[in-house]
């Protein structure tokens, strides 16, 4: 509040504005709204998100969601999902009962970015509600294979590295046999033995960096 008083001594409330949600010459930080109020922002803007990952998606793998360029970078659609990920992290930690809630009725997407953001959401659950994130994650092995374009299997790291303290053996031994049956690379009859060595090392290097976050 400090920080929002004009220079006439008087409380601001645009420049508490600005504070709050880093509007700059008219543009407003969607990441800091979206932190401020996620439960909020996640009802709004989730709908348009899934109509843009509808339209855009291919099934790049059999085994695999959908998936969807809509620029992780820092353009305009990375800035947008940037903050429907820092919604749904703030949203899982603060309100897990109301973010399960939510979850439920997305969890049957087949789109990678929908996951992306959900992941992202159970790896932010309170440990009281990690037996969630246990279960979302064993409720379909494609779970094995959430991230971005760079990193596809980056969520389902940061969700295995969220859980690794609390699991029992036999979770434990459950998501093991899920991570050595996954693969972020299917191979092709049709590829060249060049290409399907560099596949398997892919496949190999994915599920090794699963198993270490065990």
């Amino acid at each position: 509040e400090r920080n929002s008083i004009g220079p006439d001594g008087n409380f601001d409330a645009e420049r508490r504005y600005e504070d709050a949600f880093g509007v700059d010459e008219g543009l407003v930080d969607l990441t800091a709204l979206a932190r401020h109020v996620p439960h909020e922002y996640l009802e709004a803007m989730f709908p348009i998100f899934r109509r843009l990952t509808d339209a855009v998606a291919v099934q790049s793998s059999p085994g695999s969601y959908k998936q969807a360029d809509i620029g992780f970078a820092r353009d305009g659609a990375g800035r947008f999902l940037e903050s429907l990920l820092a919604a749904s992290e703030t949203f899982a930690h603060n309100e897990p009962a109301a973010f399960l809630e939510f979850a439920a009725s997305e969890v049957a997407s087949d789109q990678g970015p929908i996951h992306h953001v959900l992941g992202t959401g159970f790896a932010a659950l309170p440990p009281k509600h990690q037996s969630a994130a246990l279960a979302y994650l064993l409720a379909d092995e494609k779970r094995m294979r959430i991230g971005t374009g760079t990193e596809p299997d980056e969520t389902s790291a940061r969700l295995l590295r969220s859980l690794a303290k609390t699991l029992a053996l036999r979770e434990l031994q459950q998501l093991e046999a899920m991570i050595l049956g996954s693969s972020v690379y299917e191979s092709s009859a049709n590829a060249s033995a060049r290409a399907r060595r560099a596949r398997l090392h892919l496949n190999r290097a994915h599920r090794a960096r699963l198993l270490r976050e065990l």
